[in-house]
């Protein structure tokens, strides 16, 4: 199993507050400008809000990715993905600053639609995704 950093969305065309509901297809798949030779079932999807630096859901990667068809036009690639843990309001989620330690993942995803994470990056995520959940049961 490995572990990327998916970007979505641009600074000139960020996802919306409540990305879940405005774009439903995120639920089910992640697109890619290229075929994502290096990404196979199993493979973890650390979903990147780009325009907002913002870290947002983590989804497993159910299918090899595959030709959605020239109607997508540059984002034809596709994987199919199911959703594990998720911030549905992207005002919630954690910045990538607050994941970010040994590289600096905004910079290195300048350009990128997607870039491998080593093992301490991604543990670094989930701290943070499930730090709330800590605090809750903690009170």
């Amino acid at each position: 199993m490995t572990a990327w950093l998916k970007a979505l969305g641009t600074s000139a065309d960020p996802l919306t507050d409540d990305w879940s509901s405005s774009v439903p297809p995120l639920l089910r798949q992640a697109s890619f400008g290229r075929m994502p030779g290096s990404i196979e079932v199993g493979d973890l999807l650390v979903y990147y809000a780009a325009g907002l630096r913002k870290v947002f859901a983590i989804a497993e990667v159910t299918a090899p990715p595959y030709d959605g068809g020239t109607e997508r036009g540059e984002w034809r690639y596709l994987c199919d993905v199911r959703i594990l843990t998720m911030y549905p309001f992207l005002r919630d989620a954690p910045s990538i600053d607050t994941v970010s330690e040994a590289r600096d993942l905004k910079q290195t995803m300048i350009r990128r639609s997607h870039i491998r994470l080593d093992d301490v990056e991604y543990a670094r995520i989930v701290e943070v995704f499930t730090a709330p959940l800590r605090k809750g049961l903690a009170a």
